[in-house]
């Protein structure tokens, strides 16, 4: 399964009806969930028939052995791309955020992604962001990114998670964040890496 692929076909395919919803005064608000929803769906009609894994949308996990004790209470992460009902594939936790998403809200979505990664072990953090000023708020965006991760990266507890993780010495060192940009509907999103170190 190629899941970059599958993200480029699945947010081409996604029209203007849900990219942009009308509101009060025939102004234009940009809400996530009718977004995530037809993400999703144009996911599921995209995915390989033969693969044994399944994109899972708002899993929650009350009631997780590792989420026991968790400062941030039970993440409901937007999808995961798993295996059902095993620890062993775990292949990645996406998010989804509009232009419109803040700092409070961009620092859980980081410290969702990255206790998903360290606590969990899902090997991709994915970053899905959507709407057509993205160009002119990427740079803020990256700067929220990396001080949602310091702040994550402060607590004790966290730095034992990636310390003890199962993830190689470079993801021990570095938080890769992978960033996709979906600017205008029936458009490909476009792919960014964000390398970002970990600092003692």
């Amino acid at each position: 399964m190629n899941l970059d692929n599958l993200i480029r076909q699945a947010t081409s395919k996604i029209s203007n009806d849900y990219f942009t919803t009308s509101s009060v005064g025939n102004k234009k608000r940009w809400l996530e969930r009718p977004y995530a929803y037809e993400f999703y769906h144009q996911m599921r009609t995209c995915w390989p028939e033969d693969c044994c894994l399944i994109i899972s949308g708002e899993v929650s996990k009350a009631g997780h052995p590792n989420f026991d004790n968790l400062d941030t209470g039970k993440p409901i992460p937007d999808f995961l791309i798993h295996r059902p009902e095993t620890m062993d594939d775990n292949c990645a936790i996406i998010e989804v955020k509009s232009q419109k998403a803040n700092k409070n809200r961009i620092y859980r979505d980081v410290e969702k992604l990255l206790t998903f990664k360290y606590k969990i072990g899902y090997r991709r953090m994915i970053y899905l962001f959507f709407g057509k000023k993205l160009p002119k708020k990427r740079c803020k965006f990256f700067e929220y990114i990396e001080e949602g991760i310091e702040c994550w990266w402060r607590k004790p507890d966290n730095k034992d998670l990636v310390k003890n993780s199962r993830f190689e010495q470079f993801e021990k060192e570095t938080a890769v964040i992978e960033l996709w940009w979906h600017v205008s509907p029936h458009e490909l999103a476009k792919y960014e890496r964000r390398d970002i170190s970990f600092s003692e």
